[in-house]
């Protein structure tokens, strides 16, 4: 299960229809502690609650907002903004045990035979995540430094584990080995110990070198048993701090959780260190309050197989949206139990699309290879959408994936029991709203059309997929959902969404190894808006997405706005782009797609030409806007 947050304890808290807030209760100790919410009592008083813990401080902050966008964007202010994430990371990422794990035929083999193979079927494919199968090995097993590990003494012998003072050893414990429930005996490496801190500082930057372009930050909860272990205390980061203390370095006053934090430092800095032009990305199992300054991204960890942790993703995303890591994914099909079948893989394609785990592979039903295939590049060619949602949560604090009820606190409905779960539905930015099916057999997803109080229009939705109809906003619709096809989409009306090609493709000022050999420039751009089915009453939605090189550390963000109103018979588009920063894409026009049966002309607001493209392969009329 997902450690997101560590040592705090987040509860999304209902006050009113128009305020929320966070209660982030922050502990100068993560040893276990324990609310007590209406069960105690009072002679007097009647029931209250009460908060225990052995020892340490307590601070408690009540951040309130009149929405939840405004919330989130407070607590950022408090611990850190979300880093900038690299445009690949949005794309398809592979991984699994299955490969880094084998001998005969060798590893660099089956990694390449499984990379010919996204290319015999067309599968575009940002990275992939080595997974921890280089650990499997009869000797010197490597996911923690165990016992057997060739630089083991050098640590011990520089103070670079926690120190038992009961012994004047390192404080030893069982740790995960290879696999399978095996186990080995050594220690957490205390990332308070200037020689530790460094000595994984430079084994990164060595993996680095060896074209390694992201790193996975597992198993680092710190579960260390022990409150009076010793930490060492002087690396520099935590240094200041550690004089104020006296003479107390223990675990339990310092907290486990610091060590999480610090080992995040350790893979960012290095990284940045090694090329500082350029954004690292550091993926981790856990996180405490501010890792966000140096770990970019999470997933919910070793989750099942089956139609209920599919469900269940959902939620943990908006939670990890809402904690500000909000780059996060899941092991597509599940990492434990049997085999998903062919609906429930497909169903978690359509519906998370980030990564796939070990041993499922997008091919293993050849029966649905090509819907597989479709529904990973629909993902490539609304990368537009999705990685300007990144750079607005960078921005922002905005997450890319949120709340039903994110922007519609007035609605009643959100805070229902269902809703609130955050397991069936979400919105996906501004525009699209996420529905699911969660069972076997069933064709049809039932879905709530949030309301706003100061709603303009009779219908406020259009289904993205078959029957393509209009609907009108505060109800419960059953929307047709064939599992070949697609899981449920709304679009909301106004909104639009960026596009590209539906491949792999490489943006201007990109020059890292890693794109170097992409062949696809990102020349192509489009936008696919979704006016009201008659006038707009001369309203003029707006919508503007961000574009940079996706890759700099420090970028020039530039910013594309297209507006548009519609009557009975057309639709008026206009365009501006704003540059100013640096940034220009190798895209010149902008390709203007309605939504399905909507057979409106369209023209622009300021007469530039607009030429009639026909119909895209989804049967959509398309226009060109010369811009």
């Amino acid at each position: 299960m997902l450690s997101t947050l560590g040592w705090v304890k987040t509860e999304l808290l209902w006050i009113s229809p128009v305020v929320i807030s966070f209660f982030l209760q922050l502990t100068a100790s993560d040893t276990i502690g324990s609310w007590s919410v209406g069960s105690e009592v009072d002679g007097l008083w009647g029931h209250f609650k009460v908060y225990r813990q052995d020892h340490g401080g307590l601070e408690q902050y009540l951040i309130v907002g009149k929405t939840l966008k405004d919330t989130v964007r407070s607590y950022a202010e408090l611990v850190g903004f979300p880093l900038l994430v690299p445009r690949w990371a949005y794309g398809y990422i592979s991984g699994g045990y299955k490969y880094t794990a084998m001998d005969e035929p060798p590893a660099h083999q089956v990694l390449m035979e499984f990379a010919d193979k996204l290319k015999e079927h067309g599968i575009p494919c940002f990275a992939h995540q080595m997974s921890s199968g280089y650990s499997i090995a009869d000797t010197e097993p490597k996911p923690f430094l165990l016992s057997s590990h060739p630089d083991s003494k050098k640590l011990v012998d520089a103070g670079g584990f926690f120190k038992d003072l009961g012994t004047n050893k390192p404080g030893y414990m069982r740790l995960w080995s290879a696999g399978g429930g095996t186990g080995d005996d050594e220690c957490h490496i205390d990332f308070t110990s200037a020689v530790a801190f460094r000595w994984w500082y430079d084994g990164v930057q060595s993996l680095k070198r060896a074209g390694i372009d992201g790193m996975w930050n597992d198993n680092n909860e710190y579960t260390l048993p022990n409150d009076d272990w010793q930490a060492a205390l002087d690396e520099p980061t935590v240094g200041e701090a550690a004089k104020t203390q006296n003479e107390d370095k223990t675990i339990g006053l310092w907290s486990r959780a610091m060590h999480t934090e610090l080992m995040g430092k350790a893979f960012h800095d290095a990284l940045l260190g090694l090329e500082p032009k350029y954004r690292p990305f550091v993926l981790t199992r856990s996180a405490t309050p501010g890792t966000m300054k140096y770990a970019a991204s999470t997933w919910s960890g070793d989750n099942m197989t089956s139609w209920e942790s599919m469900k269940g993703s959902n939620a943990l995303s908006l939670n990890t949206g809402m904690s500000l890591l909000q780059c996060a994914g899941h092991d597509i099909g599940g990492f434990e139990g049997s085999q998903p079948s062919p609906e429930l893989l497909l169903r978690w394609i359509q519906l998370e699309n980030n990564s796939v785990g070990e041993v499922i592979e997008p091919w293993m039903y050849p029966e649905i290879t090509p819907l597989v295939r479709d529904a990973i590049k629909r993902q490539y060619e609304i990368l537009p959408y999705i990685y300007s949602l990144g750079l607005e949560s960078h921005l922002t604090a905005s997450s890319p994936q949120r709340w039903i009820g994110w922007g519609y606190e007035t609605d009643p409905e959100v805070w229902t029991k269902t809703l609130k779960l955050g397991e069936e539905q979400y919105w996906f930015g501004d525009t699209i709203l996420v529905g699911g099916v969660y069972e076997p057999g069933v064709s049809v997803g039932k879905m709530y059309l949030p309301r706003k109080t100061n709603s303009q229009f009779d219908y406020e939705y259009v289904n993205m997929n078959t029957p393509f109809t209009y609907l009108a906003s505060g109800q419960w619709v059953e929307v047709p959902s064939e599992w070949r096809t697609s899981i449920p989409l709304m679009a909301r009306i106004g909104g639009a969404i960026p596009v590209g090609q539906s491949v792999q493709t490489r943006v201007p000022g990109d020059g890292t190894s890693a794109s170097v050999a992409v062949e696809e420039l990102d020349d192509y751009r489009g936008i696919e808006i979704f006016p009201p089915r008659s006038s707009s009453h001369n309203n003029v939605f707006s919508t503007t997405w961000l574009e940079d090189d996706g890759i700099s550390s420090n970028p020039s963000i530039s910013r594309y706005t297209v507006r548009y109103s519609s009557t009975d018979d057309r639709v008026v588009v206009g365009f501006s782009r704003d540059e100013q920063s640096g940034f220009v894409p190798a895209w010149k026009n902008l390709d203007i797609t309605l939504h399905k049966r909507d057979e409106r002309r369209v023209i622009s607001d300021v007469g530039n030409i607009v030429q009639y493209k026909g119909k895209d392969s989804r049967g959509r009329n398309v226009y060109t806007l010369r811009c």
